[in-house]
């Protein structure tokens, strides 16, 4: 039977661990509804989990004693992915999707096209922290506050910088493209698509500007796959 997963700030430092998180609490509790003697997983977002054992259960806490601990292996390539604000549900899913794949942080952007221009940052961290349980993570990606395209671009301290477009050059390999192997930025545009004008800037920049194929996407789908593609490489 799959164990149930949860992250937090837990330090394992000694037999116990204490929940005092009430979220979680209220999952544990409330809604999967385990008891004494039922057994979870806690990560601590740093790299480690433990198979813990739920040994007291309290109104506003709960502690477990510590089982086997392990470390989780994560991606050794890191990606910040630079996602323009998305509307609707778009951003919730590109928050979700981009955790499971693997990236390192989530940096919203504000570009000429983009429409809405704020997010719901404590949504979107729920999202990505359920995401991290899901998907097996040993850390939970950072996301950030808006910030314009030309402050991204001009930021960014990794070692490469892709911006995925239409009007892009085919991604080629990793051999070709070798600068991919790092700490890589990853840029996607609103659902309009970049400006010349940002394009320009991105080029003067040395961003490598790439398509995704001859089809059209639309920009939560290109976000996902966008980073998906550059971790694999």
């Amino acid at each position: 039977m799959r164990l149930h997963r949860f992250l937090g700030p837990f330090f394992f430092d000694g037999p116990q661990e204490e929940i005092e998180d009430l979220s979680l609490v209220h999952q544990i509790k409330r809604v999967l509804r385990l008891k004494e003697g039922d057994r979870i997983i806690l990560g601590n977002m740093k790299g480690k989990e433990a198979t813990c054992e739920i040994v007291e259960i309290e109104e506003f806490s709960i502690k477990v004693a510590i089982g086997e601990m392990r470390d989780i292996a994560e991606q050794l390539k890191e990606v910040s992915l630079f996602c323009s604000i998305l509307k609707g549900s778009s951003m919730d899913l590109v928050a979700q999707k981009a955790t499971e794949v693997g990236v390192s942080r989530i940096v919203p952007i504000v570009c000429d096209r983009t429409v809405k221009r704020d997010i719901r940052q404590d949504r979107l961290k729920k999202i990505i922290r359920e995401s991290s349980e899901q998907s097996g993570r040993g850390t939970v990606p950072d996301i950030f506050s808006p910030i314009s395209f030309q402050e991204a671009i001009t930021s960014f301290s990794g070692s490469c910088m892709v911006l995925f477009d239409p009007l892009g050059e085919k991604l080629g390999p990793c051999q070709q493209e070798p600068s991919l192997k790092e700490h890589v930025g990853v840029f996607v545009g609103p659902e309009g698509g970049f400006t010349p004008e940002e394009l320009n800037l991105a080029r003067e920049s040395l961003v490598l500007v790439r398509s995704l194929g001859p089809l059209v996407l639309r920009a939560e789908t290109a976000a996902i796959i966008g980073s998906y593609v550059v971790l694999s490489q």
